[in-house]
């Protein structure tokens, strides 16, 4: 089983961290400090910048780029076509720094035209999902003015995520 965590600390405490997590059960970690570039974890890549940590989208030396070609022919393939280019689409919108927008959507318009999709497929289906993502936006921005005006707490989903503590005398 393998299992993939990425964790910052002083590098000072990196060797006592690896022994501990090494002595539970069979598993066997490994550290990987990265470059000065940052650290590939799964299929992004973190980065320091200005004392924040910022995302790009990477992936392995060994990606091939292929996805079905759109000249497959299935009768209800053309939703699949469309989804594949959504869901890179918010991969590269929802994981990636906007100063990495550009370039990844640059690549991911190259490299579904190695896969045979018509440029005005890949164009239109961006910009819909586009449209659809600004309208969204507009729909919880006109959601939270009427709820403010009417009193009512935003029910906005607040985005977290989970730093667990290590207590420093068992380390």
């Amino acid at each position: 089983m393998l299992i993939d965590i990425v964790l910052s600390m002083h590098k000072d405490k990196v060797e006592n961290i690896v022994e501990l997590f090494n002595s539970y059960r069979d598993r066997r970690f490994t550290v990987d400090f990265g470059d000065e570039n940052g650290i590939n974890f799964l299929d992004i890549k973190l980065m320091k910048q200005e004392g924040k940590i910022i995302f790009d989208i990477y992936k392995k030396p060994i990606n091939s780029g292929r996805y079905l070609n759109y000249y497959y022919n299935h009768p209800k393939c053309t939703k699949h076509k469309r989804d594949v280019i959504i869901g890179q689409l918010d991969r590269i919108l929802f994981l990636s720094h906007p100063k990495f927008h550009e370039k990844n959507i640059s690549n991911l318009v190259h490299t579904l035209l190695i896969n045979g999709c018509p440029l005005k497929f890949i164009f239109s289906t961006i910009k819909n999902r586009i449209k659809t993502l600004k309208n969204r936006i507009n729909l919880d921005k006109k959601r939270d003015r009427n709820n403010k005006e009417n009193g009512f707490k935003s029910n906005l989903i607040k985005k977290f995520f989970v730093i667990p503590y290590l207590n420093k005398g068992k380390i």
